[in-house]
């Protein structure tokens, strides 16, 4: 699935391209995760669940955990973007913040292994 993350970020302009694939690196320095398209966006699986997705949009970067019980556990660190229940908006200027980008990975990956738990009880 890789190819077609690749061919959607090929199909954006040079600068955003790079934005997103230094976005992809991030999530990927959490965990090696399965590529995918979700919703006509990049996304990441874990245990067969996506993790996250995003998107570039003309003001800004969408990022998606598929999960508002996630958010709702950063909102003081989330304070300075955009946020909705299961969305996140970043600035397409300035850096991304990463080191929140890999919190709200492995929280979403420990609630996917929670939910996974107790399905098997």
């Amino acid at each position: 699935m890789k190819k077609e993350i690749d061919a959607y970020l090929h199909t954006l302009p040079k600068t955003e391209r790079v934005i997103l694939e230094e976005l992809r690196k991030t999530i990927h320095s959490v965990a090696p995760f399965e590529e995918c398209i979700s919703y006509g966006m990049p996304a990441f699986k874990y245990n067969s669940k996506i993790v996250a997705c995003f998107r570039m949009y003309k003001h800004h970067i969408g990022f998606y955990p598929y999960s508002g019980t996630t958010l709702k556990n950063f909102v003081p660190e989330l304070k300075k973007f955009k946020t909705s229940v299961g969305a996140v908006q970043f600035p397409k200027e300035g850096k991304l913040p990463k080191i929140l980008i890999r919190k709200i990975i492995r929280a979403r990956m420990k609630e996917i292994d929670s939910k996974k738990l107790k399905s098997l009880k």
